[in-house]
């Protein structure tokens, strides 16, 4: 029997009905000894990502606990507040807020990610369901040109038939239901149908495009 959701999974087939599917973040383990300024408090920030046939909008929550300084560092680490409505695409458009600490504006700019996926043959079972491994080296639009970045495991599930997981990453045949990154592991918690609405754009962000970005930043 299935160790997590209570009630799946009525998912995509009502056009206004949203999904939210919950994951709880940790280091790697090749960076738990390293001290980052937030790592005490990953235990008291969850992760969202709410999906319906409009888009998709990944964000992060806390408990209370987590000073607002530290809480918006791990909101910036692990892309949250972004959200694409070009979903379930190797390549899709992704807005990423940037925390400034002494600026009251908050700023965001939009940039794209291209996700190439391999799958191996790799099998194991994670939270009860069957996943299987795939890896890509991500690549992120900078000006004209896409430049390749870290380096992804996916663990997804065809047994769960959407494409997605955190970062809105998707293009792989089932939902990502652990993801890590060269930071953080993102481990499936939760399921829930809500009534949560994906915002158009990131509430109190200034939206930029890259080159409006680059621009604001060096003044």
């Amino acid at each position: 029997m299935k160790k997590i959701f209570a009630f799946l999974f009525i998912i995509q087939f009502a056009k206004a009905q949203t999904t939210k599917y919950d994951y709880k973040i940790e280091l790697t383990n090749s960076n738990k000894n390293m001290s980052f300024p937030f790592k005490n408090f990953l235990n008291n920030v969850k992760t969202h990502l709410l999906m319906n046939s409009s888009g998709e909008y990944f964000y992060a929550t806390q408990d209370g606990s987590v000073p607002n300084d530290e809480f918006e560092m791990i909101k910036i680490a692990i892309n949250s507040n972004g959200s694409t409505l070009k979903p379930y695409q190797s390549e899709f458009e992704y807005i990423i807020p940037w925390f400034q600490k002494n600026k009251t504006q908050k700023i965001a700019f939009k940039t794209k990610y291209k996700t190439n996926w391999i799958i191996t043959d790799e099998v194991k079972k994670i939270n009860g369901y069957i996943c299987y491994k795939a890896t890509c080296v991500l690549e992120q639009l900078y000006e004209d040109d896409f430049v390749e970045g870290q380096n992804l495991t996916a663990w997804f599930t065809p047994e769960i038939k959407t494409s997605s997981g955190p970062n809105c990453f998707s293009d792989l045949p089932g939902l990502i239901v652990q993801l890590e990154t060269s930071i953080f592991n993102f481990t499936l918690d939760n399921i829930e149908n809500t009534t949560e609405e994906i915002p158009v754009s990131i509430e109190g962000y200034k939206i930029y495009s890259y080159d409006e970005y680059q621009e604001y930043i060096s003044k």
